[in-house]
């Protein structure tokens, strides 16, 4: 049966673009100087819209593993059910609960998936429930700003989002070959395969699966 609202393909996808357009700004800066006016003002801009693209790729990562699990939840157990036992459930809760009862396999707390997942729950909630505080404009808080926005944080935490969204749809693609949780989550399929585990990434996500595995190494 068709269901309305499945947002979770969008979602990621949007995550994944955003990503990849605030790599692209961030690479460019990486090689400018901070020697002329131009320069720095060149870097400043730079620097503002790969934050921005890197913070809209974390919040739509998270809607889109919410709005998968809801549905694979509402699809397998019933709308009623999800609605009145499921959906107060944290992020993290849901993706332990629900693949238990659907598939019975229990999805490790301490793994890989899980642990990205909740790092990509925090650094969402710190973005939407972000709260302003007092500071003192002195120069050693001008350094660290300056510096925090030349390390850029927000890319290694959208990078790890995007990685939870991955690990997340392959693991339960695993317990449940009916889940087609990497394709709703826009990462691929095996669908024009001749083997049914021959799995292709969408070409966006490679970049995306090489960038993570280039920073692990390190």
């Amino acid at each position: 049966m068709a269901r309305l609202y499945t947002n979770s393909f969008p979602f990621s996808e949007i995550a994944v673009k955003h990503f990849l357009k605030g790599e692209q700004a961030y690479q460019k800066l990486l090689p400018l100087s901070r020697e002329t006016m131009d320069a720095m003002y060149e870097r400043s801009q730079l620097e503002i819209s790969a934050e921005q693209d890197f913070t809209i790729s974390i919040c739509f990562s998270a809607m889109a593993l919410e709005a998968f699990i809801y549905d694979y939840a509402a699809r397998n157990l019933g709308d009623g059910y999800a609605s009145q036992y499921l959906d107060k459930l944290d992020l993290t809760s849901k993706w332990l609960v629900v693949p238990r009862l659907i598939t019975g396999s229990v999805i490790d707390p301490g793994c890989q998936a899980i642990n990205l997942l909740r790092e990509l729950v925090r650094e969402r909630n710190h973005l939407v429930h972000s709260k302003s505080k007092p500071v003192s404009l002195n120069p050693e808080f001008l350094e660290q700003v300056a510096a925090l926005h030349e390390n850029l944080p927000e890319r290694l935490s959208a990078l790890k989002g995007l990685m939870a969204v991955y690990h997340l749809a392959a693991l339960l693609d695993g317990l449940d070959g009916s889940a087609h949780a990497r394709f709703c989550l826009s990462i691929g399929s095996c669908y024009n395969a001749d083997d049914p585990t021959d799995f292709t990434a969408h070409e966006d996500w490679v970049p995306i699966l090489d960038l993570f595995h280039s920073l692990s190494k390190k």
